[in-house]
């Protein structure tokens, strides 16, 4: 704070403290939504310092550990916005947690490492992309087998996917997943893409031709 944010030119601050403030102002619209994200500092506290019976969520490395289940119910409808951001922010830290699980496993390989499930509905919308950044999904599904990890991930089509990523990286994301299940489609993208997947096989089929010299 005093080495880089200090040395700014106050317009470009203000600018910067702007942006966090519009995004931060989604936690600020519901009341339910305040209490539960923005606590008191005091909750933090070792001990905590305040009685309000609140528990901060525990460091996501060590909920895995202790076989934990962490589930996110945040109806998409209450708040669109909100609701992708707490499902994205929620998902982008149990990757992390997970990727650091590698060099952990690599230097205690006698240890058993429990196996981690990663259960997704409605992937669509979290579903992130880095492309030429370190983070994105597609990424954590390259490693996440050697993590111990099984990724899940349910989305309505793959038009709906494509239309929430930028470019072509919904294909790099959709190479990550080795095993897919269709199930009914009314999209012509995926039910293309399913037939494409399935392959082609060669049948022998009968041939007719009529002439005018034929009898």
């Amino acid at each position: 704070f005093q080495d880089d944010w200090m040395r700014m030119e106050a317009k470009l601050r203000t600018s910067i403290v702007e942006g966090v403030s519009v995004f931060l102002s989604l936690f600020d619209d519901n009341p339910r939504v305040k209490h539960r994200f923005c606590p008191p500092k005091a909750v933090y506290d070792t001990p905590p310092s305040s009685d309000s019976g609140d528990v901060p969520l525990p460091p996501m490395a060590e909920l895995i550990e202790q076989g934990k289940v962490i589930a996110l119910n945040f109806p998409i409808a209450m708040n669109p916005g909100l609701a992708r951001a707490i499902g994205t922010m929620l998902k982008q830290d149990f990757q992390r947690a997970v990727l650091n699980r590698i060099p952990k496993m690599i230097g205690d390989a006698t240890r058993p490492w429990r196996s981690v499930l990663f259960v997704c509905d409605e992937y669509q919308a979290f579903a992130t992309t880095g492309e030429n950044e370190p983070s994105g999904d597609e990424k954590f599904f390259s490693l996440a087998r050697q993590a111990r990890c099984i990724p899940i991930v349910a989305t309505q089509s793959i038009s709906s996917l494509r239309s929430t990523l930028p470019g072509e990286s919904w294909r790099t994301l959709l190479q990550g997943l080795r095993t897919k299940v269709f199930l009914a489609l009314s999209d012509d993208v995926s039910a293309r893409m399913a037939a494409d997947l399935c392959g082609k096989v060669e049948r022998l089929m009968p041939g007719y031709t009529l002439t005018e010299s034929g009898q």
